[in-house]
């Protein structure tokens, strides 16, 4: 899917943070963002991006747009102008090694101006962990249930421990236990296992598997796009996007024993143009609670990947109870290109898409 990249030794981006850093410092304590927050798109918007592996300016055009729902990281806030500058945030890896970038060899900012921060949403402040701050704030609502009160003995033992996630569209856990144990009506070791029935776990990477693909060329086992092996990827078979749309998929097993999983997040890493022509573009995701019915993802649940390298984060507009998940590919990125230069109905020559690696959270 990709060509080498040649050329001089890449500039590490802290370099350039450092840079910048003596020239602007840390924005002011009254700017929206400060360096190291999480950020979301709320509204699409384009941007400068720089790739430092030449510390020159993208050949393929320095603005990009970046896409409704991605989650993105503070790295630099400019005091003196209010611009500030962000980078992808990977929150599905512990390795701090990137594998698509360190593929690529190419490391990318994003230069926003003052205006376009009307079109973030913080989500997390800076965290020592970046992984904590994600975990954070998807149980936001049970962490600020255990930090009131003090109450008695059994409330304390009640608020040092987190209440169960529950089923999405369910009331919340200690609601549900009150209707179940008020005037008597059941003990309450009997209304705590019938609530059980309704409560679901968040996702544990270790334990996604994939299941099929719609179709493949058969480069390399579709077990790879869940790994971390450099150089490998999926791509659909020949023929399966004509012009360079269609609706393949990848299916995952989000649970070894078929049960749902919380789904919040979903990560896709791709070779960025020129050198990822069939790299997927617009994408949607479908789920299914038992792995029987499944549900299509509408417009909510329907993104696009940005003409970057690295793990791409996207943030579900709502958050999906699955055991089964569904990355439909919609699009390739030499089609989404041709449309936005030539209006509606862009088309591709190739007829096919791929992407190197997938991820949920």
């Amino acid at each position: 899917m990709t060509d080498s990249l040649t050329g001089g030794d890449a500039l590490p981006p802290s370099a350039i943070t450092r840079g910048a850093a003596s020239a602007s410092a840390t924005a002011a304590d009254d700017f929206p963002l400060r360096a190291g927050d999480l950020v979301l798109v709320a509204s699409p918007f384009w941007a400068d991006s720089q790739n430092f592996v030449h510390f020159m300016r993208r050949q393929s055009g320095s603005t990009i747009p970046l896409s409704k729902g991605a989650v993105l990281r503070v790295v630099d806030v400019i005091r003196a102008s209010g611009d500030f500058v962000l980078s992808l945030a990977n929150l599905f890896d512990d390795d701090e090694t990137d594998q698509t970038r360190q593929l690529l060899g190419e490391e990318s900012m994003i230069f926003c101006s003052e205006g376009d921060v009307e079109k973030l949403e913080v989500i997390q402040r800076r965290q020592d962990d970046i992984f904590d701050a994600v975990d954070q704030h998807q149980q936001q609502q049970q962490s600020t249930e255990d930090q009131e009160g003090d109450g008695d003995d059994e409330g304390s033992e009640r608020d040092e421990e987190e209440d169960p996630i529950m089923l999405m569209d369910c009331a919340p856990y200690m609601d549900i236990i009150g209707t179940l144990t008020a005037a008597n009506r059941l003990p309450m070791d009997l209304a705590e296992h019938s609530a059980s029935f309704l409560q679901v776990e968040t996702i544990d990477v270790s334990e996604v598997a994939v299941t099929r693909a719609s179709s493949t060329r058969g480069d390399f086992p579709l077990s790879s796009v869940i790994g971390n092996d450099d150089g490998t990827w999926w791509i659909s078979a020949e023929g399966t996007m004509k012009n360079g749309r269609g609706e393949e998929f990848i299916e995952f097993s989000l649970s070894p024993d078929g049960t749902a999983r919380r789904c919040s997040y979903i990560g896709i890493s791709i070779p960025p143009l020129p050198q990822g022509p069939l790299s997927v573009r617009r994408f949607r995701v479908d789920w299914s609670y038992d792995g029987q019915e499944w549900i299509t993802g509408c417009r909510r649940y329907t993104m696009e990947t940005m003409d970057m390298a690295g793990m791409q984060s996207f943030k579900l507009e709502r958050p999906i109870d699955a055991a089964k998940a569904r990355l439909v590919c919609l699009t390739n990125a030499y089609a989404r290109r041709e449309q936005d230069r030539r209006g509606r109905g862009g088309s591709s020559p190739f007829q096919c898409v791929g992407l190197f690696f997938v991820r949920w959270k």
